[in-house]
Parts: structure tokens; C-alpha cells; sequence
């Protein structure tokens, strides 16, 4: 009987195709065909965008972790992109990293209603001056303090409390919302990853 070998129908490259490609073939001494998806072994993997990176195959299959640089990066313009994509449901002009409007940078801008949201802490003298400077020019400024840890879906509620204080309702699935901006990122970093690639 030959072992480490898994069952036609229980292993990894029968129940999570979808792994296949980010399988690093060069660096790991088995084949998917020989794990299940429920192994704690460790192995390496290999993203889209050339992230190299090891995890247990549970982590990946039943945790769904992902590439862990792909994820920091994600987890750093979430704030930008989930505030973005909600004045885009509702026709409003952003402006990101804008210096603009009152010369120092608001991380995410809503043109039409003169609203800046932040996620990012800064020192309490810039929080200071920058809320003073906004005040003065009939900005509205919220902070939307954010934690790389925080489910999106709490940080999405977050967001469309802050619309709803300036009384823009927006009803839709948060679920459904976080799963199109996630893929607004993956798309976006493929078309940077293809772009450094032709030059």
C-alpha cells in the first residue's frame, strides 16, 4: 500500500482546485495529490503577484489565509477603497491623499459633501491642527480609527454610520460589499503587478 498518498476524492488537489496555482511546485517535495485539505502540514505557496510564503494547508483551506503580504497591503488601503466604493454607490466625487483643501493631506476627501474621513492615527498635535483647519473652512471631519484585525464587515458598518451622519442612507449587504471590494483590490494590484512587468 503506498502512503502519503490521500484518497482520489479527499485530496487537496481534488477539493480546492482553486489553490492549485499558488502551489509552489518548485519548493515543496510533495504534489497536492498527496495531502488532504485538512492537513496541518507546512508547505510553501506562492501568490499571483510572486509572494513567496509558508502556512499549514488547514490555514489555507479551511481558514482561507491568504498571501500575508497581499493581505497587509489590502488591510492598508481597506479604509480608502470601502469609503471610495460607497460615494461611487451614490454618485460622490473622492479625492484620496488630497492636500488640496486645507494643506495638509485628508486621507479620504467626499467632494460634493465636504466631508474627509480618516482611519489613520496621527500625532495629537497634527489631530489637533488638522481638526482646527477643518472646522475653519467648513470641513467635517470623522475619524474612523482602523485595526488591520477588524472585520471588514465592522469597518463597513462604521462607514455607512459616518454617511448616514451626513444623511446618506445606504442600504445594501455589507457581506456582499466587502467580498466586490476585496476583488476591487485583487484587480487593482494585478494590473500594478503587469504594469512593473512590461517596463
Amino acid at each position: 500500500m503506498l502512503t502519503g498518498l490521500c484518497l482520489p476524492d479527499n485530496n487537496l488537489a481534488t477539493t480546492d482546485t482553486y489553490l492549485l496555482d499558488e502551489w509552489d511546485y518548485e519548493r515543496n517535495n510533495i504534489l497536492p495529490t498527496q495531502v488532504s485539505r485538512n492537513s496541518m502540514r507546512v508547505v510553501w505557496w506562492k501568490c499571483s503577484l510572486g509572494h513567496s510564503w509558508k502556512a499549514k494547508i488547514y490555514e489555507r483551506t479551511v481558514e482561507e489565509k491568504s498571501c500575508p503580504v497581499c493581505e497587509q497591503e489590502y488591510h492598508s488601503v481597506f479604509p480608502q477603497l470601502a469609503v471610495s466604493y460607497y460615494a461611487g454607490k451614490k454618485g460622490l466625487r473622492v479625492r484620496l491623499n488630497t492636500d488640496i483643501e486645507i494643506g495638509l493631506p485628508l486621507e479620504t476627501y467626499i467632494v460634493n459633501e465636504r466631508l474627509a474621513i480618516e482611519s489613520k492615527a496621527l500625532s495629537e498635535e497634527k489631530e489637533r491642527l488638522k481638526a482646527y483647519i477643518c472646522h475653519k473652512q467648513d470641513i467635517k471631519l470623522l475619524k474612523l480609527p482602523y485595526k488591520a484585525k477588524e472585520e471588514d464587515i465592522e469597518y463597513i458598518r462604521k462607514i455607512k454610520r459616518a454617511f448616514q451622519s451626513v444623511h446618506i442612507f445606504i442600504s445594501s449587504d455589507g457581506e456582499e460589499d466587502a467580498a466586490v471590494i476585496r476583488k476591487w483590490f485583487k484587480e487593482w494590484r494585478k494590473q500594478i503587478h503587469q504594469s512593473k512587468e512590461m517596463e
